[in-house]
């Protein structure tokens, strides 16, 4: 099966597949296994039963023989993780505090393949989006330290955000998660947002079957939009106080097209603004 190595952002939706950016599965495994060394060389401890490397091996074996339908869902879940560690691997050279990062690093690669394995004070997922969120905030020209709650951001009029990152699993821990970060800027008492990744959620986490590839980012917008509209007064409700000024909503889904047997992932942010917060 093919994968798309590398994605269009949200704002693309006409974007068109590049198909030089696809790889095969031992091409994926072949990435992963780099950035490990890449970790290494940093000064990264990766250890031997290492998440990465079990995604590796999982790539590498899946070229042999017919999958089941487990397998093809670890897979999906998979690409999914590795996406977002393969952000944090090209933003490693501009890191600033890098004793912080590279502990991350260690967390974030820690866990289970099969997350419901993993121990209930288990940071590794959760560590993972911290550093996701803090490679993409780099990415797009916002000065971003490690600081309570998670993040600290420098807008752009030169005032310090505070960010609560979130990962839930199930919808019901969705608005747990967003109260919880809320309680989080609350009491930094610093205006701020919480960013919380909604593409490991169970109902949300399913793939989607298309003929063909089309404007994929199209359907992340679907998921996405969806269930903002559809949960927009629970959401309000879940993070209106004092010095809240909103949710960055992430979702990134997998697709599986029929004719040509790829696996191709989708993603998109959506900004919900408070609408009791005061902006400057």
């Amino acid at each position: 099966m093919w994968n798309v190595e590398a994605i269009s952002d949200s704002f693309s939706l006409f974007r068109r597949i590049d198909a030089d950016r696809m790889a095969r599965n031992d091409v994926v495994a072949a990435l992963v296994r780099e950035m490990l060394e890449d970790f290494k060389a940093y000064g990264v401890s990766v250890n031997p039963s290492s998440r990465l490397v079990q995604y590796a091996a999982l790539f590498d074996s899946s070229i042999i023989g017919t999958l089941s339908d487990e397998a093809h869902a670890h897979l999906d879940m998979a690409l999914l993780e590795i996406l977002q560690f393969k952000t944090i691997h090209r933003t490693l050279k501009r890191a600033a505090d890098y004793p912080t990062l590279l502990t991350g690093i260690a967390t974030a690669i820690g866990g289970n393949l099969d997350p419901s394995l993993d121990k209930a004070d288990c940071k590794a997922r959760s560590t993972q989006f911290e550093l996701f969120v803090w490679s993409c905030l780099l990415a797009a020209g916002f000065a971003t330290t490690f600081g309570e709650p998670d993040l600290l951001v420098r807008a752009r009029s030169d005032r310090t955000l505070a960010v609560a990152v979130k990962r839930p699993r199930s919808q019901k821990k969705i608005f747990k998660n967003l109260r919880a970060g809320c309680h989080q800027i609350v009491r930094s008492r610093t205006d701020g947002f919480i960013a919380i990744d909604l593409s490991f959620v169970e109902y949300l986490s399913k793939p989607i079957y298309v003929s063909r590839a089309g404007h994929l980012e199209f359907l992340s917008k679907i998921v996405l939009d969806g269930f903002v509209s559809k949960n927009l007064e629970d959401i309000r409700r879940s993070v209106s106080a004092p010095f809240v000024i909103g949710v960055l909503f992430f979702y990134s889904g997998v697709i599986r097209t029929i004719h040509d047997a790829a696996r191709l992932v989708s993603r998109r942010w959506l900004f919900l603004p408070n609408r009791e917060a005061a902006f400057d």
